[in-house]
């Protein structure tokens, strides 16, 4: 559900909650559309929300970094990504000469396979634990870059590496690190993730479990001042558009 979806829902508990407040002997014996409990309710709701918040900014921080990494800044060059430093190695290699002409193939073949996927699955939930397919392409893009790596530690003569770029970002080290930053980030994200889940299930709950959510509680509250103060009292006025 959307965040504008669960907004206007808090904001109907509230504006219901405060109109019971101001009617003269409201005092239901079902608990649920009390005054008090609908104000715990609001609490924790907007406490659920505020760690959501935190926990999503985290999130998409830590995405964007990992975007940066392995896409780069194409448009200004502040930045070469994982994926185009991987076709400057496929490019490098090439150069290299007739003795690395598999390797030279065989690294061109994984560039090609580190082309993200643009598909998207939308989350079935906040249960959901199958991974999107663009999450699905990062593991993909850096498992084919630790192949490259692979294939330049192996590049030597009697020891001593042959791959010697003057490029530092594609050095062995340097797309190593590279490589270790977006697995660290990919971590960061999967552990935020996690974290998140449960609030965002707790909020899922508060606003629309059929049994107790913002819907019911509005149902039964119209049912309690209907009843007892009539359907064309001030009272019921107040509260009859409501909706959810």
């Amino acid at each position: 559900m959307s965040e504008s979806n669960f907004a206007t829902k808090l904001q109907v508990l509230k504006d219901l909650k405060n109109a019971c407040a101001l009617m003269a002997g409201y005092n239901p014996l079902q608990q649920l559309i009390k005054v008090a409990v609908m104000n715990t309710r609001i609490g924790d709701i907007e406490a659920a929300n505020t760690e959501i918040i935190s926990f999503e900014s985290i999130l998409t921080d830590n995405q964007l970094e990992r975007k940066l990494k392995v896409r780069g800044q194409i448009e200004n060059d502040l930045f070469d990504g994982l994926i185009r430093r991987s076709r400057q190695i496929a490019n490098y290699v090439d150069g290299m000469g007739d003795k690395y002409e598999s390797e030279a193939i065989q690294i061109r073949r994984l560039v090609i396979k580190m082309e993200p996927s643009i598909t998207r699955r939308k989350s079935t939930g906040p249960d959901d634990k199958t991974h999107s397919t663009s999450e699905q392409s990062y593991d993909s893009i850096t498992a084919n870059a630790g192949k490259i790596l692979g294939i330049i530690k192996l590049m030597k003569t009697a020891g001593v590496s042959d791959y010697t770029p003057a490029d530092t970002n594609i050095t062995e080290a340097h797309y190593s690190d590279l490589i270790t930053e977006i697995l660290n980030l990919t971590k960061k994200i999967a552990e935020t993730e996690s974290k998140l889940k449960p609030f965002l299930k707790k909020r899922e709950t508060l606003t629309n479990r059929k049994s107790d959510g913002i819907r019911k509680i509005l149902s039964e509250t119209k049912k309690y001042v209907r009843g007892n103060y009539g359907s064309n009292s001030p009272e019921y006025n107040s509260i009859r558009l409501i909706k959810v």
